[in-house]
């Protein structure tokens, strides 16, 4: 059975598009080593590679940002919750047990480009509201853990700047980065872009995959689920 790839590589050469000049954009790198035998194969000779991407190398390139290592993510976030407000702060070992979950929750946050100083002002909101706010004697505890949710916004933005400064990201940061550097990208790169298999975007990838289909050339196609 011809593959989803094989039928996209044929329908390129259909109309005429020059594949060897064609940047691909896929969901993963090995997709992207099976698309580069297609189209040597297709081509019937041997070419200069073209630029083929997984969509986090891609991602990565528009923004100009490496992605930082775990180790890298959980002490630099420290480090931002250290720096923001003036309450009482955990030991590193302690913040472990929480950090983590805050560094997958900010990574989302980006990745679906969402407004953080609403966000976390209403979570603060709510935490007041569900823990103690109402009470007439807070205790130190209520009161330390009620400050760091009104510093959450400080601690984000102070993570992601110290990040952005050493040039890495966590993985949201990269997307919200290219998401907001795209269009200067997409001035400079006049090549068309080709997209194959995606289904399920992210905030960040769907505005970075629509800007760059304002070129004609570029294309979009359809789902594609691995079966290798």
């Amino acid at each position: 059975m011809v593959s989803f790839l094989d039928e996209v590589i044929d329908e390129l050469c259909s109309q005429e598009v020059k594949l060897a000049e064609c940047i691909y954009i896929l969901p993963s790198k090995r997709a992207g080593t099976f698309l580069k035998k297609i189209i040597s194969k297709k081509l019937g000779k041997t070419i200069l590679s073209p630029d083929v991407y997984s969509i986090e190398e891609f991602v990565e390139k528009i923004a100009d940002l490496s992605y930082a290592t775990q180790t890298q993510q959980l002490f630099e976030l420290y480090k931002a919750y250290l720096e923001s407000g003036t309450y009482e702060k955990e030991s590193f070992e302690s913040f472990l047990n929480w950090g983590q979950t805050l560094l997958q929750d900010i990574n989302e946050i980006d990745r679906y480009l969402i407004d953080t100083s609403s966000l976390f002002s209403g979570l603060a909101a709510i935490q007041e509201v569900n823990h103690w706010s109402l009470r007439e004697n807070q205790t130190s505890l209520m009161k330390n853990y009620l400050r760091f949710w009104n510093q959450l916004d400080d601690i984000y933005h102070t993570f992601n700047a110290n990040l952005i400064s050493q040039h890495i990201g966590h993985q949201g940061l990269v997307y919200r980065k290219a998401s907001e550097v795209v269009i200067q990208y997409e001035n400079q790169e006049k090549r068309p872009h080709i997209f194959l298999g995606f289904n399920a975007l992210n905030a960040a990838e769907s505005k970075i995959i629509q800007i760059l289909l304002g070129n004609q050339q570029s294309k979009i196609f359809g789902t594609w689920t691995p079966t290798f």
